[in-house]
């Protein structure tokens, strides 16, 4: 749960950045889902944080009782779940706020199914985000060949791509956690439906992020290695 959460207010950073580098619309849904989704956390949370008290409460009573003749000890178990002494049924539980919760075993069933639906939510919408960052990133390069005339244009060039370099190396981190944590949850729920729908998103999000980067990577490179040079011809001449 701490990690899941943990990808829920690091997606928040994200759609906050989106918002100031696209303007707010473009993250208007985004921000709405995050919304969301943290309402619902809050009820699981507030479920789970309910029936561990009642865990911690009731406990496990095991008592051994020597019994006539060779019969092993008997042994009389009451479970916090409600289930014990022949009793199916489960026991209401009082909640913080004064309201009565029934809570039985198939209750954090749901409850974690739907922590593993939120998950694979929390992971798309961090990749929708980087993917949406990427989409702005592959819009600011030159594409084609790019003619230098001069030395002013050269320095101008480099600088350009070398702020984007230093953005990319910023934002790599965050993908590369998204990535592996949406692989992590992919190999781990193997029969979860969401599954082979989040393996796809991700891999197109690492496709189109190393296209992108490999690009503007290597134009940096080129005009790192022409401004040396340049410098270099720059010394002899002068």
């Amino acid at each position: 749960m701490e990690v899941q959460q943990g990808a829920l207010m690091s997606v928040q950073d994200l759609v906050h950045e989106l918002a100031t580098e696209c303007g707010p619309a473009s993250a208007e849904a985004y921000l709405g889902r995050c919304e969301v989704v943290s309402d619902i956390w809050d009820a699981i949370t507030q479920i789970i944080e309910v029936q561990a008290h009642r865990i911690s409460s009731s406990g496990f009573e095991i008592t051994l009782v020597p019994s006539v003749g060779d019969k092993p000890p008997a042994v009389a178990a009451s479970i916090a779940w409600g289930v014990g002494n022949g009793d199916q049924s489960p026991t209401p539980t009082k909640t913080t706020s004064g309201t009565t919760a029934v809570m039985t075993t198939s209750d954090l069933t749901e409850a974690r199914r739907q922590l593993d639906r939120w998950g694979a939510n929390l992971i798309k919408s961090s990749a929708d985000v980087l993917n949406k960052w990427v989409e702005v990133l592959d819009s600011t390069y030159d594409s084609g060949i790019v003619d230098v005339s001069n030395s002013g244009q050269l320095f101008q060039l480099k600088a350009k791509y070398q702020n984007l370099k230093e953005e990319i190396d910023k934002r790599a981190p965050t993908f590369r956690d998204t990535y592996n944590k949406g692989y992590d949850f992919v190999n781990g729920h193997a029969d979860f439906k969401e599954a082979q729908q989040l393996k796809e998103i991700l891999d197109k999000l690492n496709d189109y992020w190393i296209r992108v980067t490999n690009v503007i990577i290597e134009r940096h490179n080129i005009l790192q290695d022409a401004s040396h040079k340049y410098g270099e011809f720059r010394g002899k001449v002068i």
